[in-house]
């Protein structure tokens, strides 16, 4: 990934998906980054809405200008590996990074069939 767009992310969070109209299920999505940033939600014991973190976990990215891309108010990303990325993450918000391998040049070559 990356190609069009040199901060584009192999994992991307940070557009806004939501439904314009409360009397539908059609939604609209804008893949731009969202101003506030996203914001997380969970629902709660009480059956209430109340931010809480995106976790991200055991996750592989590779062959990417940026592993991951996040625009997101809050989250935590436990056991990344990134390997031939420009950069392993791009985020804003509060955010943890737990246990992370970032290898940017491993020097294989691609395999010829």
């Amino acid at each position: 990934s990356g190609f069009w767009w040199v901060q584009a992310g192999c994992i991307y969070v940070g557009g806004r998906l939501w439904h314009p109209n409360s009397n539908s299920d059609a939604l609209t999505y804008n893949p731009g980054r969202w101003v506030a940033g996203r914001d997380t939600h969970c629902l709660g014991d009480d059956n209430n809405y109340h931010p809480c973190p995106l976790v991200m976990t055991n996750t592989k990215v590779f062959l990417t200008n940026w592993g991951i891309n996040n625009w997101g108010a809050r989250g935590e990303i436990r056991n990344l590996e990134a390997y031939d990325t420009q950069r392993a993450a791009g985020i804003i918000g509060t955010h943890y990074v737990n246990n992370m391998l970032s290898v940017c040049r491993t020097g294989r070559s691609p395999l010829q069939p």
